[in-house]
């Protein structure tokens, strides 16, 4: 199996509080990975310790198989891991170009700051136009070219949404983290999104889906892995956990199972 990203044994705790408890993860590259659970049950914090946001108690977090906990957010960016929030992180004055550009701050891993600012002009506007053009890459890519001028506040909230998954994918990761990518939305704006993540990973990036939208996980997901209390109850294909008797009753209820 190739991995692509594994959590070996991990755990976080605030204070006394146990938000993820011993978890182990194995994501095999090219694949659709869902995390799913009840609120609260440590789904978002997890993701939040893949991408270096928050520091792990215990355990390891490993991807291409390399160690990466420990590492600041930025540095695990530049190695090919992206992410979205379940809160949209947008700047509301900026245009929609000027967001995604901001994604392109690891496109350079060796960018030099203000210093290189100061001594190298000619350096500097060089990779601003290479972060412009990635970043148009990238709002084609999601098809949302058209309203690159105009101010984030400005749109409705599933091209606010639309904005910051160009963001992500500016620096052409190869993991993408995605934290409740569907909350929010309305119906064919979640149609549009499934659409749009069976193309992101038809396009070769691996996907790591924290969602409660159902529907939009099964149907997508190569794997699910499903925790409460911040504990692994269960894991596998689809037609495996929407049948797993634990998962119906701690978080899916009858709907799921067997025979839909």
């Amino acid at each position: 199996m190739d991995t692509i990203l594994e959590l070996k044994n991990v755990t976080k705790r605030f204070s006394g509080l146990v938000a993820v408890d011993n978890l182990s993860i194995c994501q095999e590259r090219g694949t659709i990975h869902s995390l799913v659970g009840p609120n609260g049950s440590g789904k978002s914090t997890s993701i939040s310790m893949i991408n270096g946001m928050l520091p792990l108690t215990e355990g390891e977090i490993f991807f291409n198989g390399d160690k990466i906990s420990g590492l600041p957010v930025h540095e695990i960016a530049q190695r090919g891991v992206g992410r979205t929030f379940q809160n949209i992180k947008v700047f509301g004055t900026m245009s929609v170009l000027e967001n995604v550009m901001v994604g392109g701050h690891a496109l350079n891993k060796k960018s030099g700051g203000i210093i290189k600012y100061l001594v190298n002009i000619g350096g500097t506007n060089r990779e601003e136009k290479l972060i412009r053009e990635k970043a148009m890459e990238a709002l084609e890519f999601v098809g949302i070219q058209d309203l690159k001028d105009m101010q984030v506040k400005n749109l409705a909230y599933g091209r606010q949404k639309m904005t910051e998954l160009a963001r992500a994918l500016v620096n052409k990761p190869q993991l993408l983290l995605l934290d409740e990518p569907a909350a929010g939305l309305n119906p064919s704006e979640r149609a549009e999104l499934t659409d749009m993540l069976i193309k992101i990973h038809e396009s070769g990036v691996s996907l790591f889906l924290v969602e409660h939208n159902m529907d939009i996980v099964m149907n997508i997901s190569d794997i699910i892995t499903v925790i409460n209390f911040g504990a692994k109850i269960a894991e596998g294909t689809p037609d495996v956990v929407k049948n797993d008797n634990e998962v119906i009753r701690a978080y899916l209820g009858s709907k799921y199972k067997k025979a839909e």
